[in-house]
């Protein structure tokens, strides 16, 4: 996807080409400055704009993937991170896919596009209720995952978005929903935004080339395994 700027996710300053630390006035943190691409949740959407993962593939009678090891019947935040086409989306859908229903994924980088299309047809996601929806607000989430009764919200990613972790969490809490939040990660490995999203999120999961790892879960042990396993 074609990358036009480049925005800082500690303090919001924009640039037009890459930077190692950010110049703003209060700020000058290294490695905070992430490309914004052409087709950020604020700029596509146009509306009610929501369909299911069986309406956008058009299969049916194909059986669900095998759970991850995410607990049943807790509510949750869960981050997950990696450098770029390593399998945090694939791996995000098919938290999604194991997870009882009805969920909400937000493809904030790729829309409801060919590439979400193609996805969801080679990872076999066909429920009535996995909904798929671009929202560009707030209040439009907090919309859908009430009338739609969802249980769990898929972001991703939240890297070009203007929500913070922390922002996950209080909707988390205050709609009593899971969130699953993918991110990019930072030249050091870590997640990129700010230094409290591993803090506040109550699982991390680290994605690279195909692997998956459980680097926190406040339920219980670290688990690793592999995105297709």
């Amino acid at each position: 996807m074609e990358i036009r700027r480049f925005r800082c996710v500690r303090c919001s300053a924009e640039y037009g080409e890459p930077m190692g630390i950010c110049i703003a006035p209060d700020c000058g943190q290294f490695d905070v400055v992430l490309p914004v691409f052409v087709r950020p949740a604020d700029s596509i959407w146009k509306g009610d704009i929501i369909t299911s993962a069986k309406e956008v593939i058009r299969m049916i009678n194909v059986q669900p993937l095998r759970p991850y090891l995410i607990p049943a019947g807790e509510r949750y935040v869960a981050g997950i991170y990696g450098p770029a086409g390593g399998g945090k989306s694939t791996m995000a859908t098919r938290i999604g896919d194991a997870t009882p229903g009805p969920v909400l994924y937000v493809p904030l980088e790729e829309g409801i596009g060919e590439t979400t299309r193609s996805r969801l047809r080679w990872l076999e996601v066909v429920r009535e209720d996995f909904l798929i929806a671009v929202v560009g607000d707030v209040a439009t989430l907090d919309r859908i995952v009430a009338d739609r009764n969802v249980g769990l919200v898929i972001i991703d990613s939240i890297t070009v978005s203007t929500l913070k972790m922390r922002d996950l969490v209080a909707f988390s809490r205050d709609r009593d929903v899971s969130i699953v939040a993918a991110a990019q990660a930072n030249k050091q490995g870590d997640i990129a935004g700010d230094n409290t999203s591993r803090h506040l999120a109550d699982i991390v999961i680290r994605v690279e080339e195909g692997a998956w790892s459980v680097q926190k879960n406040r339920f219980g042990k670290l688990n690793e395994g592999l995105v297709l396993g």
